[in-house]
């Protein structure tokens, strides 16, 4: 049997995709904390410099997904997975106003294997995580830290985003397993 891969999900830099900016005043490390997000009322984020992509940077430590990858990865979920998706309002004069969310999973998987990971020494800092394959074997879509842009999917999951047509902007890095 083969062994499932998998893949981070990265901003690749194409020049007709993008950001979404945070109304002025909201801080920078929006969301980096695996616990409730209180959005403010009206929030409405701007789309700035490009068109809309299914996976989407944003001036804030937040990814935004749009509703087709959101339906797309609601697939791969078993029920009662500890991941939400945060309905945000997104205008643009340009190419029209959407609801875009933000993928936020309520724990942290606990699915890095430390010992094959490389890790700088003085900081206990992992620099290239490795899977522990026995973690993470029944997941398809999970997270590796407590941060809003932290999303990794596996090989089934990036194979229908290819072929949806939702990989626009994204390069996948693939994590190794033990």
């Amino acid at each position: 049997m083969r062994k499932k891969k998998f893949y981070a999900l990265i901003i690749k830099s194409v020049r007709s995709i993008g950001v979404l900016y945070a109304p002025e005043n909201v801080d920078t490390q929006f969301g980096t904390e695996v616990e409730p997000v209180i959005v403010p009322c009206g929030m409405t984020f701007e789309l700035r410099k490009g068109d809309y992509a299914p996976y989407m940077a944003s001036n804030v430590s937040a990814r935004f997904i749009s509703f087709e990858l959101k339906e797309l990865f609601e697939e791969f979920l078993p029920d009662n997975y500890p991941l939400e998706f945060i309905p945000m309002k997104i205008k643009s004069e340009r190419f029209g106003d959407k609801t875009y969310y933000i993928p936020h999973f309520k724990v942290v998987f606990d699915v890095i294997d430390v010992k094959h990971s490389k890790v700088i020494p003085e900081t206990g800092v992992i620099t290239v995580p490795c899977i522990d394959y026995e973690k993470a074997k029944d997941l398809d879509i999970f997270n590796n830290s407590a941060y809003f842009d932290s999303v990794v999917v596996s090989d089934r999951v990036k194979s229908e985003m290819k072929k949806r047509e939702l990989d626009v902007g994204i390069q996948f890095w693939e994590w190794h397993s033990i």
